[in-house]
């Protein structure tokens, strides 16, 4: 039930359905030994893409006596309200403040959201420095790619663990639950953890050697995770196809991380990508992995799974595919349903660079398949560069721009440019280098975008250089960074991956109250001998590996890829723990269960529904996109519109504004497979998120050609909504009185035009309130212009009223279509 204080909290900040939970699929537990909340902190629609938070959620729920939520960064409206009101954040799923959770968990893969962790602890209650926490706080655990460095996070984290934690979870969280019931506190289950060789913490001096999941492509769970009712950044399904990579890419920290690479087998990639279509919903599905073009099988999977969903408006993209690995064919097959981008991760022109990058990415090879896909129809390119690598001691920026040049004259494409600044990372061979300070790399950007500001179709783009200085500060600093970190926390530093929102005078600020020299740190390039914070954590590459590799980049050598057997052995591999060579597979072996329709038929229906609690906090278009999904998990496949990026044919009457709710929404479907209406709507109703319910159903004729077409928005006339108080009558009375005054005040104009009638009834106002044709004549607007407190006040549509031509008015759902 929707209390005031929640509406109005929540209605305070700019997207409330951020920290509401309800999604389908969100778990629930009633009874746990063990309680936990996993986060990526960053906000919801960032979150709620990380992979690992999908693998954690799902791998925890699935054990008994273990209930994992979730939680994530409040922004900065909401942080500000929950202080005010001294209300502590909570979990997603329960609402549980986190202080009174056994363990946090953070999926730490981005060093730029350290404040946001604070952010998190701090409103749940737990302070975000360890030495400030009792006994009766949570564990505070830290893991993932960014994690491998535990200088900056050593202030903060209880634990760090170094590595995959699927296999730390399997092995250690049934002997926490088995001490828990014995009675076991904070300090035992700390010291259970800590004998894992790959958990780190600030009272552990052995050697910590990094944690790999020896069950990845045989896990034979199911995935759990929740289906966002909100639009994410990404909002699409995501599968593993594999970890790790076979390149040795030297700037990259993940090809080290997650060594050696592994793979799915197809069969079970298959069923997983079944899985994400069939019981989530997604229409676009993102094959997922370092570098999607060396999966081995990758032409014949895609052809596969094109050929099996294409027809229910399914696409498939392929993220991080390699120049050498990427071909027209290749393209073709995942773009059939939606194209998708050429995008090509160049990081430095020359020859002799990209040997020292171990990387080879041939112009003549880049032209030639920008010329193929041209004649297929793309038009469009992006392209990724870096600058300041270690590779030369000279400016790029002039190199890179007549590279960019050779591109555009040749093949006269659209171009995006993405510029970014060179950022060393520990436990890679570059883990020495020095950084171009911000300075300096704001130069060479801005030469390459003068280069190009007259031409309207070269587009450059870059990531702020003071962003990249944090980042590398926190990449390789130690304790003494972490407590800078701290400071600008406490200053008001969030969101500093946001370009919108990193406040680049807090951190000069905090840098000159404690006289550190970041320049000194960044530009002085470390030798041979230099003792880094992570020096007793193993990845598996070793230092003396990472150094040789370090003196063949600035030499311009390559090293082979990762194969077996192998041929530049760094430590990562053995005889239990190597990469796989392709096989032959016969993907016609592989069985889906898959309805078949005809797709030159569809059925229409007209469909009413509520919309109350946590839905009310949903946009208009987050709930076009909930629908989508809603129907495809049903097994039902919806006409779709035709052109370059098809759409699902589903049609609302007449969109809610946020934070009012409804009992009559309408809307209108295009299904090619329909069933009886009672058997429609169970399957519909049991693939929706809490707080919306199906009402009624009913089947429309299809279209005749040559006969009036009436959209819903073309017969909406109008809705009868209900002002309910969160107060007293007399509070209702109070703004029916002013309604009174302000009607009997307008001679003509907006609102005289739209409110048709209103009274006042036991307990709520009604009002009838029709469309006119001028903007801002919504009901939300009235109220405002009312009460200085509108959101003392539920809004509900209780009837959406129609009409056709000069006819009658009735409910839009009874009329003839």
């Amino acid at each position: 039930m929707i209390n005031k204080l929640n509406y109005q909290l929540l209605m305070s900040t700019e997207k409330p359905g951020r920290y509401t939970g309800g999604e389908f699929g969100s778990f629930q537990k009633s009874e746990a030994i063990f309680r936990i909340a996993v986060s990526y902190p960053d906000l919801y629609e960032i979150a709620m893409s990380n992979l690992a938070v999908r693998l954690l959620y799902s791998y925890l729920n699935q054990m008994d006596g273990v209930f994992c939520e979730r939680v994530f960064a409040p922004a900065e409206d909401f942080e500000a309200i929950l202080k005010k009101q001294h209300i502590p954040l909570g979990t997603l799923e329960s609402n549980t403040p986190l202080h009174e959770l056994d363990m946090i968990g953070f999926s730490f893969g981005y060093e730029l959201t350290l404040t946001n962790m604070m952010a998190i602890l701090e409103a749940g209650w737990i302070p975000a420095k360890r030495d400030e926490r009792r006994a009766k706080h949570p564990i505070v655990i830290i893991g993932g790619p960014a994690a491998t460095n535990p200088g900056p996070l050593s202030p903060f984290a209880d634990l760090i663990y170094l590595g995959e934690s699927e296999e730390f979870i399997s092995e250690f969280i049934p002997k926490v639950l088995e001490l828990k019931k014995q009675g076991a506190i904070k300090k035992d289950i700390l010291a259970l953890f800590e004998k894992d060789e790959a958990i780190w913490s600030p009272q552990k001096t052995a050697r910590v050697n990094r944690g790999i999941w020896k069950g990845f492509g045989h896990y034979e769970g199911t995935n759990i995770f929740p289906v966002s009712s909100l639009r994410t950044i990404q909002n699409q399904g995501v599968v593993e196809i594999m970890r790790g990579c076979p390149n040795a890419c030297r700037f990259c920290h993940a090809s080290y991380f997650y060594r050696p690479f592994r793979i799915k087998g197809p069969e079970k990639l298959v069923h997983e990508v079944h899985e994400n279509i069939i019981n989530k919903g997604y229409r676009e599905i993102t094959l997922a992995s370092l570098s999607s073009g060396d999966y081995p099988y990758i032409e014949e999977l895609t052809e596969y799974l094109t050929d099996k969903f294409a027809k229910y408006g399914v696409s498939f993209s392929l993220p991080s595919l390699k120049i050498n690995s990427m071909t027209l064919s290749l393209l073709e097959q995942i773009s059939q349903v939606r194209k998708s981008g050429l995008t090509f991760a160049v990081e430095t022109p020359a020859k002799n660079w990209q040997l020292g990058l171990n990387k080879d990415v041939d112009i003549e090879k880049i032209i030639a398949l920008l010329m193929e896909a041209k004649e297929k129809g793309w038009r469009l390119a992006k392209f990724y560069f870096m600058i300041g690598l270690p590779i030369y001691d000279e400016d790029e920026s002039q190199a890179i721009i007549e590279y960019i040049k050779e591109i555009y004259n040749r093949t006269g494409f659209q171009l995006n440019i993405n510029l970014s600044t060179f950022i060393p990372k520990p436990h890679t061979p570059f883990q020495w280098a020095k950084q171009l300070l911000p300075e300096e790399a704001m130069d060479r950007i801005m030469n390459i975008k003068r280069a190009f500001q007259k031409n309207t179709k070269i587009k450059i783009g870059y990531h702020g250089p003071y962003p990249s200085l944090i980042e590398g500060l926190i990449a390789r600093g130690d304790e003494n960074i972490g407590q800078l970190v701290y400071e600008a926390y406490k200053k008001g530093a969030r969101f500093d991956a946001w370009d919108d929102h990193f406040n680049k005078k807090i951190w000069l600020e905090v840098f000159e109250e404690n006289s550190f020299d970041y320049a000194n740190f960044m530009k002085a390039e470390k030798n041979k001998e230099w003792l880094f914070p992570w020096d007793n954590i193993s990845l598996g590459a070793g230092k003396s590996y990472l150094w040789k590799e370090y003196e063949k980049a600035r030499a311009g050598e390559l090293t082979s890829m990762c194969t077996d057997p192998c041929l530049s052995p760094c430590g990562a591999c053995h005889s239990q723990r190597k990469v796989l060579n392709k096989q032959t597979y016969d993907f016609s072996s592989i069985q889906l269960d898959l309805p078949e329709y005809d797709a030159n038929t569809y059925h229409r229906f007209i469909l009413s529904f509520t919309k109350e609690e946590k839905a009310i906090f949903l946009s208009h278009l987050d709930i076009m996109s909930l629908f989508e999904r809603v129907f495809m998990r049903s097994g039902y496949f919806l006409h779709h519109t035709q052109g370059f990026n098809p759409k699902p044919i589903i049609e609302f009457a007449n969109p809610l504004p946020l934070g009012m709710a409804s009992a009559d929404e309408i809307l209108c479907f295009e299904v090619h497979n329909p069933e009886t209406q009672s058997v429609m709507m169970q399957k519909i109703q049991e693939n929706l998120p809490f707080g919306i319910s199906l009402k009624e159903m009913r089947p429309l004729k299809a279209y005749v050609k040559g006969e009036k077409k009436h959209s819903l928005s073309s017969l909406y006339w109008g809705s009868d909504y209900l002002i309910h108080s969160f107060d007293d009558m007399p509070r209702l009375a109070s703004l029916f009185k002013s309604i009174t005054v302000l009607m009997e005040g307008l001679d003509s104009g907006l609102y005289k035009e739209a409110c048709h009638t209103f009274f006042l009834r036991q307990d709520h106002i009604h009002i009838r309130w029709i469309m006119v044709p001028k903007k801002q004549s919504g009901i939300q607007y009235f109220l405002k212009e009312l009460t200085d407190s509108p959101n003392d006040f539920l809004i509900t549509r209780k009837t959406t009223l129609g009409k056709i031509g000069e006819g009658e008015i009735q409910p839009l759902f009874e009329l003839p279509q």
